[in-house]
């Protein structure tokens, strides 16, 4: 009898929780492991950011929350899934084998959400479209019986229910990314049925608009459209496809502006300085929103200090053994700049071509210069010389601004630099790249 009072008082507490209007909601974590780390927590676009104190432990304060939600939390090497709510502080401990535990009125619900069945909840993606097919389409069964046999509150299962329907979604939108990445493919194109199967459960929401796997299906769906529809593999095409979809297909204003503002944002951080006017119109046009305007506009200056003919960013980083060089020092000689990582398949395949690279410009007006984003030094200085890589090894550490003032988001990156220090391309081409060599070739005929 107490027991069932006990889920009626969860019921009506969590029902009025959905009702009041606050401004805070409030997370204890306590992490002995972890001491001295920073944790990060998103929710409802804002990241929250903190260090936990000598003990592992921390307070964070989200503000605006009014009504419960999803929220992540990220932790070194870690993420994990929580719901809060505008009035319950929300207390989180975590065992010396990694597990959380957690207290407070909401604590089933973060327990439920960081079991291990869904946690790790995953498909056989090296299979075939039809297999994989087969096997997704039991998910949803499995996910319904998973949840009505946990024990949380019912309210929270009717948003739980629309959450999972989403987490479905995203892992068959991910089939062609992770099976090419499986079976290493260069690229794999879905048959017609699997579009056809997609459109039929993917259906715009305007209730769900909060909801990461809700906008993160509604992301990939387009961006597969356009890849689809795009003959060539050109960043930009694709942009134009998806803003296409997105004026044609989506009826929410808010949502146009929001996935409008995605992709074009997208598309300068990951292609930089490439049709950078092009895109700056594209945003005008189609983002009204002051704060996503603002947004943008700060990114913009930013990628437009790496066009052609801009001084580079100048740069101080240590050498193999301890020495700082400067981008100064280079000055008068053009500079080949290669940034990796000793973790980073695609740039340790680049080695090799970068060494001939070396060899046919010795003598030549021209530096290469390779600057390793590697966390751990040690790391990096072994990586060097198990490869006997040429040229000017630098580290750019955590500490340091490069990757920042280059706009380093994907790697390998290769920057060209002229005599006077100024951008030729802020996004050269590989070394294996037989255009690298005739760039190059024409950089000393006069």
């Amino acid at each position: 009898m107490m027991r069932r009072i006990s889920c009626i008082i969860t019921e009506i507490v969590f029902f009025l929780c959905c009702l009041w209007v606050d401004t805070t909601a409030q997370i204890n974590i306590h992490f002995t492991e972890n001491a001295g780390n920073k944790i990060k927590i998103s929710f409802c676009d804002s990241l929250y950011e903190s260090f936990l104190d000598s003990s592992g432990a921390t307070s964070v304060s989200l503000s605006h929350v009014l009504t419960p939600g999803y929220a992540t939390l990220y932790e070194t090497n870690r993420i994990w899934s929580l719901f809060i709510d505008p009035r319950e502080e929300l207390e989180i401990w975590k065992d010396v084998n990694g597990k959380l535990r957690f207290s407070g009125l909401l604590a089933t619900t973060n327990s439920y959400l960081n079991d291990n069945f869904l946690r790790y909840l995953t498909l056989d993606y090296r299979k075939s479209e039809v297999v994989f097919i087969s096997e997704w389409e039991k998910l949803p069964k499995k996910l319904e019986v998973y949840l009505d046999s946990a024990k949380v509150p019912n309210r929270f299962k009717e948003l739980e229910r629309k959450r999972l329907h989403w987490l479905v979604c995203n892992m068959l939108l991910a089939y062609p990314l992770h099976h090419s990445r499986a079976l290493n493919l260069k690229s794999y194109h879905p048959t017609r049925s699997y579009y056809e199967r997609l459109a039929r459960i993917i259906k715009e929401d305007d209730s769900l608009e909060s909801l990461n796997e809700y906008r993160l299906a509604l992301k990939e769906w387009i961006s597969s459209i356009a890849y689809r529809d795009c003959k060539t593999n050109n960043p930009f095409c694709r942009l134009q496809k998806e803003l296409e979809y997105v004026g044609d297909s989506i009826k929410s204003p808010r949502l146009k502006e929001r996935l409008a503002d995605i992709f074009i944002t997208r598309y300068l951080r990951f292609s930089g300085t490439a049709h950078l006017k092009e895109v700056k119109s594209l945003h005008d046009k189609m983002v009204r929103d002051s704060g996503m305007k603002a947004r943008f506009a700060q990114i913009y200056r930013q990628y437009a200090l790496l066009v052609k003919g801009q001084a580079a960013p100048l740069f101080c980083l240590p050498d193999i053994n301890g020495v700082e060089k400067k981008l100064t020092d280079y000055k008068g000689s053009y500079v080949y700049i290669d940034v990796w990582a000793s973790w980073c398949v695609p740039c340790c395949k680049e080695f090799e071509a970068l060494k001939k690279l070396e060899q046919e410009f010795q003598g030549k007006n021209i530096r290469f210069i390779g600057i390793s984003i590697d966390r751990d030094s040690i790391v990096w200085k072994k990586k060097v010389k198990e490869e006997s890589l040429g040229g000017i090894q630098l580290h750019a550490s955590e500490n340091s601004t490069f990757k920042d003032d280059y706009k380093i988001v994907l790697i390998p990156r290769f920057v060209l630099l002229d005599p006077q220090g100024r951008i030729i391309n802020a996004e050269m081409t590989r070394p294996s790249d037989p255009k690298t060599k005739i760039i190059l070739q024409n950089l000393f005929e006069f």
